[in-house]
């Protein structure tokens, strides 16, 4: 690795806790999230000698089969992926930290969890007794995978080594699921030792929103309720439901995303100063700011669920029955106190709209000063651009050239492919990493997540007893950004990109 890569690396990912070794069991080994982003994540650390030598890693799943096979399955994946050409030298050194051990997590019986206690305590000697549990089971298993661990693996826990759980997203499916899941963690583990996965969490983009806040005079001082007119976060995915049936209809646009992605970068965007940079501490203010949301009106809500449209099937047909299940979702909100407070704020998510795109926009009032008046051709705006292009943008207003004072937008850009060519970690590389480190930063809080929960179970019930009355979700074509907007929605549009003829890529745009 690169010193310029390195570089880049340790600024994003303080190691303030020791990376130790330790064995890495993956609950859902033989998993699509295992497969598609755990096993490439771990593979790129390995490479970048980011994984300590004696690291071991168990893939623990149902399946009956030997780790040859798994090893084949993990490295046909990593075939298909752009960014990783694995190389048979540094695949094999990779691939013999994996054993496999077959288990049903819902088994009760202390005999089925034997082979993988013996696997853990092999490890031990050289792992120091560490031992970072990873759960990327469908939810359901969820709560058997941490009552396994905690009565076959931790019943006779020593003071050696540590040991530390992460678990997937949805963090329960409502406020109460996710109490019962949380009292349940407690009883095995510490609140330091829980790491709730938001892999958004992980985006360079997203964690460098702090960074922009807190170490730029310049932007501070613009986080300011006084100038700022309405905030507008969206999270458009141009895909359908792509394999994930099962899981998608039973969630919808509203409980996918909203909880865990869109509250979470709300949240970054409008809490308060922290005390530190300790994780407890910023989702102490993280809480603030959710407990700050004022109740969500039901004219504030929008939900609907794409049709035919652009050459593309309805939602239905790609379900293969029929549904009332949302595939997109947008919502109007206030809280009372921040930066944001008292300001519109327009959260929108959905499938089939007409690029993928995560960005987060500021929209400022207009001067008020006598020296500009009837000039001001467009209000400033600050956009922060999270995914696929990470970068953000800055529109001014300056004179046009001229003789006549006439002023026109400009709009100053900064792009992090172009500031590191060398790539930046992707998401999972960056949790897999924290955690490894012991850094909460990248994580969720329990009292954060439940309180999440809290502020949608009333939509969530709202739209069960629509559906119930015959009014499902509003239709909208395949391709476009969804059902129109109530009329009380003035500053709502739709997010659109600029393309960049000299470098050929998409830039954030801010012009409506």
């Amino acid at each position: 690795m690169s010193a310029k890569k390195r570089k880049a690396r340790a600024s994003t990912l303080p190691r303030e806790a020791t990376r130790d070794p330790c064995t890495i069991v993956i609950f859902g080994g033989d998993g699509d999230l295992a497969l598609r982003m755990l096993y490439p994540a771990l593979f790129k650390l390995h490479v970048e000698g980011e994984l300590h030598p004696e690291t071991r890693i168990i893939a623990v799943d149902i399946s009956d089969m030997r780790k040859g096979m798994l090893w084949d399955k993990a490295y046909a994946r990593l075939g298909q992926l752009k960014h990783i050409a694995p190389a048979d030298h540094e695949w094999f050194p990779f691939a013999y930290r994996i054993t496999y051990v077959t288990l049903d997590v819902s088994s009760p019986r202390a005999d089925d969890w034997q082979r993988l206690q013996r696997e853990i305590s092999e490890n031990s000697e050289r792992t120091g007794g560490n031992v970072l549990f990873n759960i990327s089971l469908p939810p359901h298993l969820y709560r058997k995978a941490v009552q396994g661990i905690g009565r076959h693996l931790l019943s006779r826990r020593q003071q050696r080594g540590w040991k530390r759980v992460m678990i997937e997203k949805p963090f329960g499916e409502n406020k109460r699921s996710a109490e019962k899941l949380n009292s349940l963690l407690k009883q095995f583990f510490d609140e330091s030792e829980i790491y709730r996965i938001d892999h958004y969490l992980g985006k360079e983009t997203v964690q460098s929103i702090l960074a922009l806040r807190f170490a730029n005079t310049v932007f501070e001082q613009l986080w300011d309720p006084r100038i700022i007119d309405y905030v507008q976060i969206t999270a458009a995915e141009a895909i359908g439901v792509e394999g994930r049936n099962w899981f998608y209809d039973k969630a919808g646009a509203l409980r996918d995303m909203v909880p865990s992605h869109l509250f979470q970068i709300l949240a970054l965007c409008a809490m308060s100063t922290p005390d530190s940079r300790d994780a407890q501490d910023i989702w102490r203010k993280q809480v603030e700011v959710l407990n700050a949301i004022q109740r969500i009106k039901p004219g504030d809500v929008v939900r609907g669920q794409y049709h035919a449209g652009n050459g593309m099937r309805t939602y239905g047909e790609d379900l293969g029955q029929e549904s009332q299940t949302e595939t997109y979702v947008a919502f109007r909100l206030f809280v009372t106190e921040g930066p944001f407070a008292n300001r519109p704020i327009y959260l929108r998510t959905g499938k089939r709209l007409p690029r993928k795109l995560t960005q987060v926009l500021i929209a400022f009032q207009r001067p008020q000063n006598v020296l500009m008046s009837g000039l001001i051709t467009a209000p400033n705006r600050l956009v922060i651009n999270i995914q696929p292009e990470e970068g953000l943008a800055i529109r001014i207003e300056e004179k046009a050239p001229g003789r006549a004072l006439a002023l026109q937008p400009v709009d100053m850009q900064f792009d992090f492919t172009q500031q590191y060519p060398e790539g930046m970690p992707e998401s999972y590389e960056a949790i897999l990493l924290a955690a490894l480190e012991g850094n909460l930063g990248f994580f969720s809080g329990g009292e954060q997540v439940v309180r999440c929960w809290a502020l949608i179970d009333p939509i969530v019930t709202r739209f069960r007893r629509a559906n119930g009355q015959g009014k499902g979700p509003e239709p909208y074509a395949a391709g476009t950004w969804g059902p129109p907007s109530p009329p009380a929605w003035p500053e709502w549009h739709n997010p659109s990109v600029e393309v960049n003829s000299r470098a050929g890529t998409n830039r954030p745009a801010l012009s409506r």
